[in-house]
């Protein structure tokens, strides 16, 4: 068995610190406007597949927005221009700023979650939530995005615990950080990213 070793040429190290830096700088502005952008078409397919939603739920990235606060950069339900950019969490409490300020994934199911008081989410889709897991996103160990999975009330499909899906969650929010990054790294050095 053979091993790829990658042994790193030192005369590049100042050029690394340097986009290192600058990547980092980037990551720490990402705003909600530019996160469908990075997370890109490739990296809503592997967070769909590997999460696979059910019927009542949804998968919402959660970005910063200049004004404070939080809003959804991107949803995997139809239609997309009802959250998108609209759905707002507000910046000092709730639980997604929770999880903005923690950077640790979190459950919470209704009556704990009261996500009227801190999110108009649920006033967009016209339905109520049941219950949310939300993990961070870490691009070069800033937090820009939050996912989260929204499950919705529903008469017609059996109940969803957001519970089953927090390791998942964690896993495919991980996934996506480094498809993240990968974008960011390319775009910086010029490289096409697809």
């Amino acid at each position: 068995m053979s091993a790829l070793v990658i042994v790193p040429d030192e005369t590049l190290n100042p050029l690394a610190l340097l986009l290192k830096a600058r990547i980092s700088a980037i990551a720490a502005v990402l705003g909600a406007t530019q996160l469908a952008e990075v997370c890109g078409n490739l990296g809503q397919r592997v967070v769909k597949r590997l999460l696979q939603p059910a019927p009542e739920q949804e998968i919402l990235l959660w970005g910063r927005v200049e004004s404070g606060g939080f809003t959804v950069a991107w949803s995997s339900l139809t239609p997309e221009d009802e959250v998108v950019q609209i759905a707002t969490a507000a910046a000092d409490f709730g639980m997604i700023s929770e999880v903005f300020a923690s950077g640790r994934a979190t459950i919470l199911s209704t009556p704990e979650l009261q996500s009227d008081s801190w999110s108009n989410l649920e006033q967009r889709r016209g339905r109520a939530l049941t219950g949310m897991a939300a993990a961070p996103v870490f691009l070069f160990s800033e937090c820009p995005a939050v996912l989260s999975v929204a499950t919705y009330h529903s008469n017609t499909s059996p109940a969803h615990s957001p519970r089953e899906s927090l390791a998942a969650l964690s896993d495919a929010a991980m996934v996506l950080s480094r498809l993240m990054e990968d974008f960011m790294i390319r775009a910086c050095v010029g490289f096409e990213a697809s």
